[in-house]
Parts: structure tokens; C-alpha cells; sequence
């Protein structure tokens, strides 16, 4: 009991850090662009992970990896974190962080058909009517209309169900990684490989870079508090879902939500409006109720 009652803890922390790196994305963007940013938490990130666990990667085998396994790492990298980030962050500097982070809570639903395809996983018809639910209630949210409007369909919620759909991978392909790289090797490569993929992004992309933007004190304290809420959350994750069910786990990381609107009242006077709530409400009940399902 008490092992479960302090993985509980650990997964309200982690939600609250996921909450809050979306603070860290509007922070960055005092400075530079969205995929300059996005590489620049990333690397440092990746030094991070390899100072802290660095009795845990096993540098010798890293020139070892099996070939299948260097396919699904750079699934992981560059679509599950890289991209993830990428347009995770685009969305938060355009939408309420309320609505970020309820949008993100689809890639539950992302997850179940990527399993249908490459797990085969069964088919079940009341989970895709939960699905389209589900999408129905994005589309109330992004639209602010209790009528959906395509037209009229936010491009930061856009972002964000993007992004979940490509955080769905990271879960995908995880799952067909062979047991050759223990947890701190995959984190540090994995981190690694979606640095330099979103560095050369930018630079296809054209955006600039100025040294003089780290002197900017929102970007700093963005840098500083993006890498630590990064390793609080993995820890506590890590802990927490080895004291407790996943399903259960879960459905309590959904208490971001809760965490997003009062930090988009307090920090940003983020007002959420009736049809935005009426679709928060039914994007979180379908996630709780298809985690219910799965777990059935």
C-alpha cells in the first residue's frame, strides 16, 4: 500500500511536469523557433541522460546494435519523440494549455490502431465508436462550436492531434525493440537520434540561430526547466508504473489536464469557454473509458 500510494504521488508529479513543459515550449519561443527549440531540448536532454546514467548505458555495445533494432530506435526518434515534440510545442505557443494537453490524452487512441495494424490486436467496434467519439469531441474543442466547423478548426489543436499521433509510435515501436538495450541505453539514443533528426530539419528549414537569445531570462529558466522536468517526469514514471497497474497509471496521468487549466488561469488568464469544456469532458471521459475497456 504504501508502495502504491507513492507511485500515485509520482504519476501527479509527472503530470504536473508534462503540464508544465508546455509552459517550457512558450518560454523557448520568447527566443527561437519551434524546431530550433525543439532540437535544443532534445540535445540537452540527451547530455542529461548521459551524465545521470552513465554507469547504466553500456558504451561498448552501443556499436552493436542489431540492425532491426536501429530501424524501430529510429521510428522511436524521429517520429515518436522528435516530430512529437515538434508539433506538441507548435501547438502550445498557439492553443490554451487546457486544450493541449486534453487533445494529447488521443494518443491512447492513436496507440489502439497502430496496434491493430502491426500487433493485431482484435478488432472491437465499441472501441472505435468510443474513437469517433472521441474525435467528435476534438473537433467541438478545436472549433469552439458546439457544431463542429471544419473551417473554424484551431491550428494549435491541429498541431497537438498531430503530435499525439506521432507520440503513438514511440509506445509501437518500443514494443518490437529485442531485449539488447536496457532502459538508460534506449532513452540516451533515442534522444540522440531525434536531436540531430529536428537539428537538420531547421536547417532545411531555414530558421536561424543567435547565441544572444540564451541571454533572454525566460529562455534560459526555459532551458533550465525543461531538461529538470524531463528527468523528474522519466523517474517518476519509471517508479510509479512498477508499483502500479498501467491502466490505473494511466488514468491518473489524465490529472494533467486538471494542472493545464489552472496553470493557463493563473499564468496566462486563459479563459475556457463552454463548448471547449463540453469538449475536454468528452475527449477525457472516452480516454477513461477505452483505458477501462482495455484493461477488460
Amino acid at each position: 500500500m504504501v508502495n502504491k500510494t507513492r507511485a500515485m504521488v509520482m504519476l501527479m508529479i509527472s503530470a504536473l511536469c508534462y503540464a508544465l513543459l508546455n509552459v517550457v515550449a512558450r518560454l523557448l519561443n520568447l527566443g527561437f523557433e519551434p524546431m530550433t527549440q525543439t532540437y535544443l531540448r532534445i540535445f540537452l536532454g540527451a547530455v542529461v541522460v548521459g551524465m545521470i546514467f552513465s554507469r547504466k548505458i553500456r558504451w561498448s555495445r552501443l556499436s552493436h546494435i542489431p540492425k532491426q533494432d536501429w530501424i524501430y530506435l529510429t521510428i522511436i526518434g524521429v517520429l515518436g519523440y522528435g516530430l512529437m515534440v515538434y508539433f506538441i510545442s507548435m501547438g502550445a505557443i498557439r492553443a490554451k494549455l487546457l486544450n493541449v494537453a486534453v487533445v494529447y490524452a488521443t494518443i491512447t487512441m492513436f496507440t489502439y490502431l497502430y496496434s491493430l495494424i502491426f500487433f493485431r490486436k482484435k478488432f472491437r467496434w465499441s472501441i472505435m465508436i468510443i474513437l469517433f467519439i472521441s474525435l467528435f469531441g476534438v473537433a467541438v474543442l478545436a472549433s469552439k462550436s458546439y457544431i463542429p466547423q471544419l473551417d473554424h478548426f484551431g491550428i494549435g489543436e491541429l498541431f497537438v492531434l498531430i503530435s499525439a499521433a506521432m507520440g503513438a509510435w514511440y509506445a509501437v515501436a518500443r514494443k518490437k525493440l529485442s531485449t539488447y538495450l536496457n532502459n538508460a541505453e534506449i532513452s540516451f539514443i533515442v534522444m540522440s537520434i531525434a536531436s540531430i533528426a529536428t537539428f537538420l530539419l531547421a536547417l532545411i528549414s531555414g530558421e536561424s540561430f543567435s547565441f544572444s537569445s540564451f541571454s533572454i531570462p525566460g529562455v534560459f529558466i526555459g532551458l533550465l526547466l525543461g531538461a529538470t522536468l524531463n528527468i523528474i517526469s522519466t523517474y517518476a514514471e519509471n517508479y510509479a508504473f512498477q508499483h502500479i497497474d498501467a491502466v490505473v497509471g494511466n488514468q491518473m496521468l489524465l490529472s494533467e489536464n486538471i494542472f493545464a487549466l489552472v496553470l493557463g488561469l493563473t499564468l496566462y488568464k486563459e479563459v475556457v469557454t463552454p463548448p471547449e469544456l463540453v469538449g475536454a469532458v468528452i475527449i477525457v471521459g472516452s480516454v477513461y473509458v477505452m483505458n477501462r475497456m482495455e484493461k477488460g
